[in-house]
């Protein structure tokens, strides 16, 4: 307290002393600052000291345009000639790298408002959905609460191709999230928006994670959260044979083969197609290649056994096509998967001679060739029906 008795002694300057103080800064002629609170010293009957009056206060009336308080003048060098108060800025300046913590954020405290004021309360909450097809769980992502100033601020992970983000807000405006990279915002159903109250409090966003990308969002007492998002694609699938097609017991078509995929595959298939008839062993000269038939009768396709997913290990599928019209042509056989993607492979081809009956009837033995001669070859009718008229006959 004693430290302010010196701001009792400090003597308010009178106006006389103002007006001087203004004309010593202002350094004018003739005293522009005092003229103008001066007085007509003459008769005030007395016209040409009256005009000269006047012009005179005309004059100092445009001088007093240009006038200026100037700097203050404390007098500190005459009041303290030895400069001992440059030692209180000393002991503030050393104070400030000597004092222990965080003085800066404490410095930054002292002229934060923001404690006086009620803060908004907010919320956000997020997570990454993976395609069903992937078996994964949904993945929950840091978020950010009002009253919870511990929240992570950051987060990377690497998420399937084709997976859903969902960020759900409540007291957070719209422009609050940023989104970069290769993620495209889910437009709403317009029956589902339809049915949302008017007044609902809380937001919610869907992105399909189509690629990379980065997003952010702030809070309105300035913290934020970011997630970096890496999409992995879905690989293809692949299907080979783990060896040539083989005939079972009782006639059966014998496959076996490997698929392979990351996170399990749709469905298989096994394929069939003729093969174009061989070579006559003396060709004529000049003539085109044997070219494969067009089939009367649709090919033996069947569905092949799938593994489980992240089976590594071979499968095998037996089918019995002995009665259908194909048995015993010779035939490429193919394997096609796909995955839940909708993406799809193939194996490479082999060749097989398809299990047929065996007929110990001549008769019989021949209307089944035939029968699987026009069944392969659908220009083979006319020669088909000759050679049934020849059986008939014979």
């Amino acid at each position: 307290m004693a430290s302010f008795i010196p701001l009792l002694q400090v003597r308010w300057p009178d106006r006389a002393e103002a007006l001087a103080r203004i004309d010593r800064s202002s350094a004018r002629a003739h005293r522009p600052a005092t003229t103008l609170s001066d007085h007509l010293a003459t008769r005030p009957d007395d016209a040409v000291g009256a005009a000269l009056w006047r012009a005179h206060l005309a004059r100092t009336v445009a001088a007093a345009g240009s006038l200026k308080a100037g700097l203050p003048a404390p007098g500190l060098a005459r009041r303290d000639p030895r400069g001992l108060r440059a030692l209180a800025f000393l002991a503030v300046f050393a104070t400030f790298f000597v004092a222990s913590g965080d003085h800066l954020a404490r410095l930054r405290a002292a002229f934060d408002w923001r404690g006086a004021v009620v803060p908004k309360a907010y919320r956000l909450d997020a997570w990454v959905d993976p395609p069903g097809y992937t078996g994964r769980p949904p993945v929950v992502l840091p978020g950010l609460r009002s009253d919870d100033p511990t929240q992570t601020q950051a987060a990377a992970l690497a998420v399937p191709a084709g997976s859903t983000l969902v960020v759900r807000t409540v007291g957070l405006e719209k422009s609050d999230l940023k989104v970069e990279g290769g993620l495209a915002e889910v437009q709403p159903d317009p029956a589902a928006a339809a049915d949302t109250p008017k007044d609902a409090a809380g937001l919610e966003r869907r992105f399909t994670v189509a690629g990379d990308g980065v997003v952010s969002v702030s809070g309105p007492d300035g913290r934020s959260v970011t997630w970096r998002l890496s999409a992995t694609p879905d690989q293809k699938p692949v299907i080979s044979f783990v060896r040539d097609p083989q005939t079972g017991q009782r006639n059966t078509l014998v496959l076996t083969y490997r698929i392979e995929d990351d996170y399990g595959v749709k469905g298989a298939q096994a394929t069939f197609a003729p093969l174009p008839p061989e070579k006559p062993l003396f060709p004529r000269p000049g003539a085109p290649e044997p070219q494969a038939a067009k089939p009367l009768v649709a090919a033996p396709d069947f569905a092949l056994t799938a593994p489980a997913p992240g089976s590594r290990t071979g499968a095998q599928t037996a089918k019995d096509l002995v009665a259908h019209p194909w048995a015993g042509a010779n035939v490429a056989i193919t394997l096609k998967v796909t995955d839940e993607a909708g993406q799809q492979a193939t194996s490479d081809a082999r060749t097989h001679r398809l299990p047929a009956r065996t007929f110990t009837n001549p008769l019989a033995r021949a209307l089944v060739e035939e029968r699987r001669r026009l069944a392969m070859d659908v220009a083979a009718r006319p020669k088909v029906e000759q050679v049934i008229s020849a059986l008939t006959v014979a």
